[in-house]
């Protein structure tokens, strides 16, 4: 351990290349390159801001066009909804067979959450490569539906797609990206995926059920060839003992004239504990790894989180939007309000890249459930008295579930939506992420399933304001659980974020020891 801190506080002057020497007497060669191999960082010029950072900003959009086409087969489901329950196509859907549509793509989701982590395993980009094929074949069924079915495999297919990416991608951008803009960059995965929606919704507008599909695929063909020209992460190459490898991924990332010697460091620090568990096929199946002292906390607050941002309501919300906001009594075209919610989510998703940067992860965790829980007991108080006031034309539920709607997305964009998907990368140890990402997908696809299933029986049992202020209570309650548990990793290291939880397990066995001793003596 003295070793491993040695390397950790090494500066970034010219002591850096005795530190780094020092570091290759403690942990001698790894993998394909020893350390003393890599390249001397300490006399780079740092470059201008902007190209520094265009490298990694190319690849980060280039990583995420994926998520783009996955955001456009979930925003597919609300406008395709619509017209299928409609009788203005030669399909037609049953109300149970809208919601079985609506909900598979979060069953498939489950599934490919729990092959998320094997594929991870093999590498970040080679995931994102997996999950690509699927998706335009799931495409290609839609397009040539015949009857409900069709629709509902496709639906399960992209739902497999999406549970992949969502933690591959996610990795991908938190592992490549600097610590200073970690936070902003790791926004990104959901902007895309928020921008696909929002192309799918205004596509929507002019197109059918069936050429939005074929639209949808012609958005997927380009995630086919953005693995080809993007490198494999460097830190999943450390843990891999592929240090030479590494450095060059990190180059790539960070152009010919970046001063990397921090970052080298991190490096050499991620490869010491990828000799003590690397990620593999074999170790991603081990479910009694969940039991270590160091991952336990950060696997339950990220399952936390994940579960919470699911029982918020947002997928069947988004969902069934169109037929919600019809029970609202407002004068406003539904449609519209379903591109609305698109561009709602676009511009939360945009803030909370300039917030990251700048605040803390918990802050915006806390006030986004609380707005989203305020917003979502105005929409319901809407739907309730909008059974009062049918039969007469008021301007204020023209503009007030419109609002509530607006407000709640927008919410969910800036904080919940993007720090649900970081929490992942950051408080979780590096040889721990493939079974964290498996399980912790798994359970929060199948939450989504549930919610989104079962959001017409919730209506039937509480109405549906009830089922609305339902979502506000779990709002509510996520804002506590963040509050007294979550600690704060904006700005922290790797190495700093694993001693949260590492200190507080050994200070538990230290406690322990102690109160044997004390015992012993009396």
């Amino acid at each position: 351990m003295a070793n491993v801190m040695g390397m950790m506080v090494a500066t970034t002057t010219t002591a850096g290349v005795s530190s780094k020497k020092d570091a290759v007497t403690a942990n001698g060669e790894m993998g394909n390159g020893s350390i003393s191999e890599l390249p001397d960082e300490t006399n780079r010029p740092n470059p201008v801001l902007g190209a520094k950072y265009v490298p990694l900003l190319m690849a980060t959009v280039l990583a995420c066009w994926i998520n783009l086409a996955c955001g456009a087969s979930l925003g597919f489901t609300t406008p395709a909804l619509s017209d299928l329950k409609n009788n203005t196509s030669h399909l037609t859907l049953s109300e149970e067979e809208g919601t079985w549509m609506a909900s598979l793509s979060m069953l498939g989701a489950m599934i490919g959450g729990l092959c998320a982590g094997p594929a991870i395993s093999f590498g970040r980009k080679k995931a994102l490569w997996i999950a690509v094929f699927p998706l335009c074949a799931a495409w290609v069924l839609i397009v040539f539906a015949q009857a409900a079915w069709y629709l509902c495999v496709a639906q399960a297919i992209m739902g497999f797609s999406t549970g992949v990416v969502s933690d591959a991608a996610q990795l991908y951008v938190s592992e490549t990206s600097t610590r200073r803009w970690r936070g902003a960059l790791g926004c990104i995965p959901v902007l895309m995926f928020n921008a696909g929606m929002l192309v799918c919704y205004i596509a929507a507008y002019f197109m059918s059920w069936w050429t939005l599909a074929a639209f949808g695929a012609c958005l997927t063909l380009p995630s086919v060839l953005a693995p080809c020209v993007l490198p494999e992460t460097p830190v999943f190459l450390a843990t891999k003992g592929k240090m030479k490898e590494a450095c060059a991924a990190l180059r790539w990332f960070r152009g010919p004239e970046c001063d990397m010697q921090e970052e080298l460091q991190q490096l050499q620090y991620v490869a010491s504990l990828g000799r003590k568990g690397r990620p593999s096929l074999k170790g991603c199946v081990k479910v009694w790894r969940l039991l270590d002292k160091t991952l336990m906390k950060p696997f339950f607050h990220t399952l936390g989180i994940r579960i919470l941002s699911r029982f918020c309501g947002i997928r069947p919300i988004s969902s069934y939007l169109e037929s919600i906001f019809s029970s609202t009594g407002s004068s406003i075209n539904k449609e519209i309000t379903t591109i609305a919610s698109g561009v709602a989510q676009i511009v939360g998703t945009v803030i909370a890249c300039v917030l990251l940067h700048r605040i803390g992860r918990r802050s915006l965790l806390i006030w986004s459930q609380i707005v989203m829980g305020v917003s979502l007991v105005g929409l319901g108080l809407c739907i309730y008295f909008s059974n009062f006031f049918i039969n007469q034309e008021t301007d204020m539920f023209g503009w007030l579930p419109f609002a509530a709607v607006v407000v709640y997305v927008v919410s969910n964009s800036v904080g919940l939506a993007p720090v649900s998907g970081i929490i992942l990368s950051e408080i979780v140890p590096q040889r721990f992420r493939s079974i964290t990402s498996s399980s912790t997908g798994a359970l929060s696809w199948l939450s989504a399933f549930i919610v989104t299933k079962c959001f017409y029986v919730i209506e039937a049992g509480l109405k549906l304001h009830g089922a609305i202020w339902v979502f506000s209570v779990m709002c509510v309650l996520g804002a506590v659980y963040v509050y007294f548990l979550l600690p704060e990793t904006r700005g922290l290291t790797q190495y700093e974020i694993d001693n949260l939880f590492v200190n507080d397990a050994e200070k538990n066995d230290e406690d322990k020891g102690q109160k044997q001793e004390a015992t012993e003596t009396v």
